[in-house]
């Protein structure tokens, strides 16, 4: 008996415009997307402080549905004052949810260090 096909999980970090920094690196959100069922599957989980900031990933969600990998793609390879940044390490996680929300959990602990400077 062969094991069911794991799907493909993809997590990249939500960026926008940095008034400090002069570019898109102010993370707003985490996005999880998993591949290699019938239908791609997708979860998002923002950064609580800064929703009013997210609205362009908000709009940009809520306009296509689940990403499709292209799409993911051509989100990643533009410039702007949004941007798309994958992570390399996708740990293993229960469920898409659990995945999201740990690694906002490490996006949330990086902000409280970075404004502790």
């Amino acid at each position: 008996m062969t094991a069911p096909a794991v799907p493909l999980r993809r997590l990249f970090v939500l960026l926008v415009w940095s008034p400090r920094l002069g570019m898109p690196a102010d993370p707003v959100g985490v996005l999880g997307v998993e591949e290699g069922g019938p239908h791609p599957r997708s979860y998002v989980s923002w950064v609580p402080d800064r929703q009013g900031r997210a609205w362009p990933w908000r709009e940009r969600l809520r306009a296509t549905g689940p990403p499709t990998p292209e799409l993911l793609e051509h989100w990643a390879a533009q410039d702007g004052t949004t941007h798309l940044v994958e992570e390399e390490q996708v740990p293993e996680a229960p469920s898409l949810s659990h995945l999201v929300e740990g690694h906002l959990d490490r996006v949330l602990v990086d902000l409280a260090a970075g404004e502790g400077r």
